[in-house]
């Protein structure tokens, strides 16, 4: 039940099976006799209350360490389509230039052919343009942002 659940409280769920169940007890697991000896005893019930309250510090351990881990895992997933999106995004971006004259044409001699060839100097550039843009923020922005947020949920992970 909650955390902050006082004696009293404890003691009103207790009374009934619902209320056990409630608190974690199996179906039938106390009998209604035993319990109402254990109501009618102030200190065998404080037994069972703090009982109680220590098994909630425990299962509320185990939850954390299970949601921790379970976060970690969603950070090895993010880790990883970050970085993939990041390679792409670059791998996108750099292949997405266009052939550029650099200078005057010149004819030039071939040996192999005998014969004249006119040659263009040339060299590659980017093409500046939405597809660009948008495959660099994609790359960059959100695979670098989802890289950095699975770091930091793997480093969080229970086992490191």
């Amino acid at each position: 039940m909650g955390e902050q659940m006082t004696a009293e409280q404890f003691r009103t769920e207790f009374a009934t099976e619902a209320g056990r169940q409630r608190l974690g007890y199996a179906l039938g697991q106390e009998r209604q006799d035993r319990v109402d000896r254990i109501l009618a005893d102030d200190l065998h019930f404080q037994q069972i209350y703090q009982q109680w309250l220590g098994r909630q510090v425990k299962v509320r351990a185990v939850q954390k360490r299970e949601r921790r881990a379970a976060w970690g895992r969603v950070g090895i997933v993010l880790f990883l389509a970050g970085i993939a999106l990041a390679v792409t995004g670059a791998n996108l971006v750099a292949d997405h230039t266009r052939r550029v004259s650099d200078g005057p044409c010149r004819e030039r001699w071939s040996v192999a052919t005998l014969q004249t060839k006119t040659v263009c100097p040339t060299r590659m550039e980017p093409i500046r343009d939405g597809y660009r843009a948008t495959w660099s923020f994609l790359g960059w922005g959100v695979g670098g942002g989802m890289t950095a947020v699975g770091l930091v949920l793997i480093a969080r992970h229970p086992r490191l």
